[in-house]
Order: structure tokens, then C-alpha cells, then sequence
């Protein structure tokens, strides 16, 4: 489960929204068979039709997520239909007409969908006035290219700019994302920073039955990664850094991955062919409320990702008080001061993550940085008073909208 799955989890289950008589249907295109599968088993869940592009899109994902983004537009030319996704928007505007037809609908909020919904929205834009209901658009990703099978390479805001008339609001989750819309593609938006729960993720000791099923023990130093397991999440840096710090610093320093993606098949391989399962490990996928557990195993939690919106994880790791070593990118500099609360560097300067490794292992107490990552995060990050800080743009922007 990626970043944005937790995070609309944890929003549309909310205690505040709960009691303040929220009712929350999430809307998305069919890609799963079964809504427990998304995480969501206690919500309702609508699942467009379309021409099932989804689908497509996810095989398209475990094909090419290995491969350089000129070898992804030439598979994206060869899997998708030409014209795929203007069909599908025109079949999901008909049925998000009908949904809004049969349901009752206040505020659409809108999540890191950067393509079809845009379009989808600005087709029914007509019925949206009518019906006076506001619409949020929240961007979680940091930008890229994306390959389509109608033009080779789009920009991931394109859509937005062409679209932007619908929204009453566009969220950033950054100060870099609220700079690169403004910077790409010339769109305001208004940052709040995300969070995470500080009660579910806390510092606790090593859970020494854990250690016992994954064939650890308390002499192994771990390097933790969690996320989605896609190629620019770093994987492979994560990989290579682990094994040099295995090799020159201390044999008993070992990696756990823990997530899914698909990347995952392409580590696989990776870890077999180098022979290196026994210092990498890759786990099964671990449920959400299970995760805190796994990150106080953790020594040192890496993020060594290539590109960063934000970084859930990173607060997760943070709240429980882990020495966190990240890149140095716009997103990760908004949360961690360099040696204060956390480590900023380069993924290719193996030096100076040994360094950094070997100088926190060695310190018998390191606890004033990994306090004050968990500060950080209880007084910049929480998730609480993200929700109260979103419910009441809620409540403007359905005022707004009414009169």
C-alpha cells in the first residue's frame, strides 16, 4: 500500500470527521476486484467502469518498472491503444454524471489522480455549478514525466493547468510541490502539510518475537526501508549501501525491505543473483497497523529515494524516534535539519553514510537527535491538526460555494 492509500485511509476514518457526521464514499477507477483489497474494508467504495485502463496501467507498471524512461514510452506506445485514454475519460465522465445524479455530494476531494479525473471533472464542470459542490485537488507526488500512448512524454501537472478552472482549491503537500506547480506550470495552490498518527507511531522497545520470526537476533545492526517498492524510490542505492556498510563497517549490519510494488520482482532477482539473501531482506507486505513494530526494529531507517514529495514514511520512522538518513532533495530539507533531526546526503557518497552509520552505532546515547525528530513531527507533522486544519477548509469552501 503506497503513501496516498494510507493517507485517504487515515483521513476517511478519522475519529473528527467521524463524529462531525462526515459520511465519506471513496471514488476510483476499477483496479482491484475486491474493495478489501485497498485497505478500505469499512468505507464505501465506488469503482468506475471506464474501459478499465487501470488494469492496464498496473501491468504496465510491473513491465516496465526496471526499465529507462525512453524503453516506458515505447512499451506505453505498444500496450495502449491509441486514443485509450480519451475513451476512458469519456466513459468516466458518463459515469461520474450518474453518480452525482444518485447520490448526494458536498465536497469532492480530489487525490494524486493527475490524468483521467482532471478531464473527467472538467467534462461535468457544467453539472458541478449546478449542483454547487466544491472540489479539492490534493497533489502528493513530486513531478515527473509520464508516458502515454497519445504523446510520448507528459508532464505529471499537465492536466492540471488545462483543467484548473474546476478546482476551487489545489492542496500542496510541500513547499516544493506548491513551488514546482508554480514554477511548471504557472498553478497556485495552497500548502498544508500532511502528517501522521503519533499515537499509532511511537518509540518502543525491540520486539524480540519479531526478531525470532525473521531470523534475527539483537547483535544485528538494521537498515530499514518501508514504501512502495518502485525504481525511484532508490531501491537499488538502498541495496548498495547496505552491502558496503556490511562490508566495511560491521558484518552484522543488514537491510530489511518492507512494502510492495512493482519493483519488487526486479529485487528479487537483484538479491539472487548477487547472493546476497542473507543481508537483504525482502518481506512479505506488512498491514499498516503492524508497521510501527517493524520500524523499532530498525537501527537507522534510509530513504535514499530519487524523487520526494513529502515522505510519509519519513514522519512515520521519525515518530518513532529513528535515526533517519535520507537524500537531500527540496521535499526532505522542509523536514529534516542535517544532524540536528536527521541526516540529509547524497545516495552515492557511501562514505558518508558510513561515517554517519558508524558514528550513531557507536553512541551509547543518540537519543537528543531521535527526540527531536519525534518532536518535529508531534509539532510540524500531526496528523490531528492536518484534519482539523482540512475540516475547516472544508467548511470555507462549501460556504463559499452556497452563497
Amino acid at each position: 500500500m503506497g503513501g496516498i492509500h494510507v493517507y485517504i485511509r487515515q483521513l476517511s476514518t478519522h475519529p473528527d470527521l467521524i463524529q462531525a457526521g462526515c459520511e465519506i464514499a471513496v471514488l476510483c477507477q476499477r483496479c482491484l476486484d475486491k474493495a478489501g483489497d485497498f485497505g478500505f474494508e469499512n468505507l464505501e467504495i465506488h469503482q468506475l467502469e471506464g474501459n478499465h485502463l487501470e488494469l492496464l496501467t498496473q501491468e504496465f507498471e510491473e513491465r516496465t518498472a526496471s526499465l529507462p524512461r525512453e524503453a516506458r514510452g515505447k512499451v506505453a506506445r505498444e500496450m495502449f491503444p491509441e486514443g485509450a485514454v480519451q475513451d476512458n475519460v469519456q466513459l468516466l465522465t458518463h459515469e461520474f454524471a450518474e453518480f452525482l445524479e444518485s447520490n448526494h455530494v458536498d465536497i469532492i476531494h480530489v487525490h494524486n489522480s493527475y490524468v483521467i479525473f482532471p478531464q473527467v471533472l472538467k467534462n461535468n464542470s457544467l453539472q458541478l455549478a449546478q449542483l454547487k459542490i466544491p472540489v479539492i485537488f490534493s497533489v502528493h507526488s513530486a513531478p515527473f514525466y509520464l508516458s502515454l500512448s497519445e504523446k510520448e512524454y507528459v508532464h505529471l501537472y499537465h492536466f492540471l493547468r488545462e483543467c484548473n478552472d474546476v478546482f476551487d482549491v489545489i492542496h500542496a503537500v510541500s513547499k516544493d510541490v506548491q513551488n514546482r506547480l508554480l514554477a511548471d506550470v504557472g498553478v497556485e495552490s495552497k500548502l498544508m502539510y500532511i502528517g501522521t498518527d503519533t499515537h499509532l507511531f511511537r518509540p518502543t522497545p525491540k520486539d524480540t518475537h519479531l526478531l525470532d520470526r525473521h531470523s534475527l537476533s539483537p547483535r544485528h545492526k538494521i537498515m530499514l526501508f518501508v514504501g512502495r517498492l518502485t525504481r525511484e524510490k532508490g531501491l537499488d542505492d538502498f541495496i548498495d549501501t547496505v552491502m558496503y556498510l556490511h562490508e566495511h563497517l560491521d558484518d552484522d549490519i543488514i537491510g530489511l525491505i518492507v512494502g510492495d510494488g512493482p519493483y519488487r520482482g526486479s529485487i528479487e532477482s537483484m538479491v539472487e543473483k548477487r547472493a546476497i539473501g542473507n543481508t537483504i531482506r525482502l518481506l512479505p507486505p506488512i498491514d499498516y497497523k503492524q508497521l510501527p513494530v517493524y520500524y523499532n526494529l530498525a537501527d537507522a531507517f534510509m530513504l535514499l529515494t530519487r524523487r520526494e514529495a513529502l515522505g510519509l514514511v519519513l514522519l512515520e520512522a521519525m515518530a518513532c524516534e529513528k535515526t533517519c538518513i535520507v537524500s537531500d532533495l527540496p521535499a526532505t530539507r522542509e523536514v529534516i535539519s542535517d544532524g540536528v533531526n536527521g541526516f540529509l546526503v547524497d545516495p552515492r557518497d557511501l562514505d558518508k553514510i558510513r561515517q554517519i552509520v558508524r558514528d550513531q552505532l557507536e553512541k551509547e546515547d543518540h537519543r537528543m537527535l531521535t527526540a527531536s525528530a519525534r518532536k518535529t513531527v508531534v509539532s510540524q507533522f500531526n496528523f490531528d491538526a492536518h484534519v482539523r486544519e482540512l475540516f475547516s477548509l472544508y467548511g470555507q469552501v462549501y460556504q463559499e460555494k452556497k452563497t
